[in-house]
């Protein structure tokens, strides 16, 4: 899972963005792109785990498997984007829903009866293929490659494709710096603060899909840019008072129901996670203006200069305070990419405001 979800990133080429916010290419274009694409990624990641690995071949045959999972969730992925785009959000999340429930109920029925982990991956990854190319059986047709067409659509979605590899690593940078500066014992115990973030990323992220597409409609409608900025710092600003409310009077009960009674001595950490976490959901939020715009190539620039930053804090911080050192390089990274996206978004708001 730690090599594959950043292959799948690296190479989606931001498709699923790029649907919802241009209608320059036909659906068969994705699609197949798609599928190419994640034959490739299985690819290079089979072949980087003979080469880096010595595992044996049951080991490798699972591997294979949770591979392919990814990879045919991937595929997917490119309906969602269209039922989103048709802002058919309620029906994305009971598909999503299902398709965890079936990979749970595979795992859980067949694992626990037989003690085998293979069989419920090829059970669910043959059967979301199958759906994927049912669904899908019109757009595979065989007809005359455009190359330059795909040549266009691959490199319109490298911009894309670049900031959602960069934006992992944002998180990922401070645990190999601390796994290497400290211990393994210090990553686990700043991944598990983590999961904090990564739970509200989840929930925003479903938010900004829900409203991109009311926002490509009205990118020139700065009425509707200037609400939204409002709405955005004004959630912000109610989710500080709620946390703070919160830090004053039930955290410590919350703290010991997530994790245990030992990470009440990381209360200060896990509440300046929190307060960080509000300003990169605020930022993923004003991603609505940078994508609605296809500003694409700048939010990969910011995303090159976060993890630069992200990178000589992580160095600096880590070797310095270890495990609160990688939290004061999260606040560093989500006020400077709260900062610049801020700064993107309002330059947007104001080039719509002059056109009007």
């Amino acid at each position: 899972m730690a090599l594959i979800a950043p292959l799948v990133l690296l190479l989606s080429f931001g498709f699923n963005t790029l649907i919802v916010t241009t209608d320059e290419f036909k659906r068969e274009r994705y699609f197949k792109a798609r599928f190419i694409m994640s034959v490739l990624i299985l690819l290079i990641y089979m072949i980087i785990i003979m080469l880096f690995t010595s595992i044996n071949s049951n080991q490798y045959l699972l591997l294979f498997m949770v591979g392919l999972s990814k990879v045919a969730e991937n595929l997917l992925d490119i309906n969602f984007a269209y039922y989103i785009k048709e802002q058919k959000h309620r029906f994305v999340g009971y598909f999503k829903l299902g398709l965890s429930f079936l990979q749970m109920g595979l795992i859980i029925a067949l694992y626990y009866t037989i003690g085998n982990l293979v069989l419920p991956f090829t059970i669910y990854s043959l059967l979301t293929i199958v759906c994927f190319f049912i669904i899908n059986k019109q757009a595979f047709v065989l007809e005359k490659l455009n190359i330059s067409e795909y040549k266009k659509l691959i490199s319109l979605g490298i911009p894309l494709s670049i900031t959602l590899f960069l934006s992992s690593l944002n998180t990922n940078i401070p645990k190999y710096v601390l796994e290497y500066a400290s211990s393994i014992a210090a990553v686990g115990i700043f991944s598990s603060i983590l999961t904090i973030y990564s739970t509200g990323n989840t929930f925003f992220f479903s938010i900004y899909n829900y409203v991109l597409p009311k926002t490509v409609e009205n990118k020139f409608n700065f009425s509707y840019l200037k609400k939204l900025l409002v709405g955005i710092i004004i959630g912000g600003i109610f989710s500080y008072v709620i946390v703070i409310i919160v830090s004053f009077t039930i955290l410590d009960n919350i703290i010991v129901i997530m994790f245990n009674q030992k990470f009440l001595a990381y209360k200060l950490q896990i509440l300046i996670i929190i307060f960080s976490a509000i300003l990169v959901y605020m930022s993923i939020l004003f991603d609505l203006y940078i994508n609605a715009h296809n500003k694409y190539k700048y939010n990969t620039r910011i995303q090159v200069i976060s993890v630069v930053i992200v990178l000589l804090s992580s160095l600096i911080l880590i070797n310095l305070f270890g495990i609160l050192g990688a939290t004061y390089t999260f606040t560093i990274f989500a006020i400077s990419i709260f900062v610049m996206k801020l700064i993107l978004s309002l330059k947007i708001i104001k080039g719509v405001k002059n056109e009007i």
